[in-house]
């Protein structure tokens, strides 16, 4: 199972997820986010949000799908 937290900046979703991970054994969180941080920071990228890149997107779905 996914559970997906989608919601603005700051509101608690990582402390929601690490909640929910305390309460579901074997359960883990995965951030996208920190792709696109590593995406960000190669030479020649330039884009004002990581999640206009093709690559990302490529690399979220095959991080969850590493997660299962």
């Amino acid at each position: 199972m996914i559970v997906l937290l989608n919601g603005a900046f700051g509101i608690g979703k990582t402390t929601v997820a690490r909640g929910l991970r305390a309460r579901m054994p074997g359960s883990g969180i995965f951030d996208p986010e920190m792709i696109g941080f590593v995406l960000r920071r190669l030479p020649g990228v330039r884009v004002n949000d990581y999640q206009d890149l093709a690559a990302w997107r490529l690399l979220t779905v095959a991080g969850a799908r590493a997660c299962r």
